[in-house]
């Protein structure tokens, strides 16, 4: 799956581009509009899960056999300011790498300023299960 050309068609439809993919790491960005607020005008809490759950699995997926895939078990995201700029930068971690689960950290930041941090957990398994 090349997730940097819309292998995952919901985040890639978003608009969240994926600009890095190796050694268990991941960075992403996204530009912001109108589709991506809430009923106040802030960027939806939805999107910035979606973006982090996306960054954390290509964290995981990059540092994996291309016939193994990871499939969210859990994430905990913590919103700390509003995102006040046009752009989303992102940039996930994997934090444990095991056979069968994978744990990742992810940052979001609007103008550099930190918006939201998440934790993931991954099963991993074989394609096709």
């Amino acid at each position: 799956m090349d997730l940097k050309s819309g292998g995952n068609s919901f985040a890639f439809q978003m608009g969240l581009e994926i600009e890095e993919m190796k050694h268990g790491q991941s960075k992403g960005i996204l530009r912001v509009n109108e589709n991506h607020q809430n009923t106040v005008g802030l960027v939806h809490g939805g999107v910035l899960c979606t973006m982090a759950d996306t960054l954390c699995g290509a964290a995981v997926l990059s540092g994996i056999a291309k016939n193994r895939h990871p499939l969210t078990m859990d994430l905990n995201i913590s919103f700390l300011k509003a995102a006040k700029g046009k752009v989303i930068t992102g940039e996930a971690a994997t934090i444990h790498l095991g056979n069968r689960t994978a744990k990742v950290e992810c940052s979001l930041k609007s103008e550099d300023v930190l918006i939201a941090r998440a934790y993931a957990t991954f099963i991993i398994v074989d394609k096709g299960r």
